[in-house]
């Protein structure tokens, strides 16, 4: 049921040392490291572009933005997009890896330095704060998941996985992730688990249906459109990722039947 460490892939390094002088002015235009000079056909305003204006040379509408990495440039309407974007999904799913490995560490008493040197002789590489991540939070669903009673700390730390995949750029894995967690808010897992071990709780609190958090529907928002899922490939992983979780509690609505009442929230956006 969970997965184990994936090694990371390797990034490219990529040799400029041969750009001609054509190229490095072609770059140079393309990457917009100036916020004079219009991106679409490298005319200069001459000023620093506001928020919007509109080039003389080529008639095209010109935005200015601030990268991720904190960069004031000139962006096309294209380019816009993909930045507003990006900033919606860092408020919406991103985390601070260090910060949630000394959480873990401060609250479940996680020893990081003896984990760093597990994965290293195990790996034989300096462990990234992702694998460290990964290590601790495979040990959390295992311990949480073995204490029935502790199902909405499971769940929490599955939302921390599928936060952690999003970070290593794994969004398929990620929204496999928060299926899960959806579902367990959706099928209301908690007070499965409660009238499961005392059935004489019906009388007082019989099983409804639970809702599934905004939040939670904007992540899936963000990792579908990332990860190119498309309807019937959110169905499959949606039933699969909850397949063993279905088997073992046994609620009254079944993956698949959660998520044909769920997809139509999930995919309102493409359905329009």
């Amino acid at each position: 049921m969970f997965g184990w460490f994936r090694k990371k892939r390797k990034i490219e390094e990529v040799d400029t040392t041969k750009e001609t002088k054509s190229e490095t002015k072609k770059e140079t235009s393309k990457s917009h490291t100036k916020t004079t000079l219009c991106p679409y056909c490298g005319n200069d305003f001459k000023r620093v572009v506001k928020a919007k204006s509109k080039c003389k040379a080529c008639g095209k509408t010109v935005y200015k933005r601030t990268s991720i990495s904190g960069e004031s440039i000139v962006v096309t309407e294209e380019e816009k997009e993909k930045i507003d974007k990006e900033y919606e999904v860092r408020r919406v799913i991103s985390c601070d890896i260090e910060t949630l490995n000394s959480n873990y560490a401060a609250h479940r008493g996680y020893a990081l330095a003896a984990i760093r040197k597990e994965l290293k002789e195990r790996f034989g590489k300096e462990p990234l704060a992702s694998d460290i991540a990964w290590y601790i939070l495979n040990q959390e669903s295992v311990r949480t998941l073995s204490d029935t009673y502790n199902i909405g700390s499971y769940q929490n730390v599955r939302l921390d996985m599928a936060r952690v995949s999003y970070e290593r750029g794994n969004y398929a894995t990620a929204l496999r992730l928060l299926f899960e967690v959806i579902y367990l808010d959706h099928c209301n897992m908690y007070k499965v688990v409660m009238l499961m071990h005392d059935p004489t709780l019906a009388s007082v609190m019989p099983y409804t249906k639970g809702s599934v958090p905004p939040a939670l529907v904007e992540m899936a928002y963000v990792l579908i459109d990332l990860s190119g899922t498309d309807e019937g490939e959110a169905e499959a992983l949606y039933v699969e990722a909850n397949r063993s979780l279905y088997a073992a509690y046994s609620p009254e609505i079944s993956p698949k039947e959660s998520f044909g009442e769920l997809k139509q929230i999930l995919y309102k956006e493409k359905t329009k």
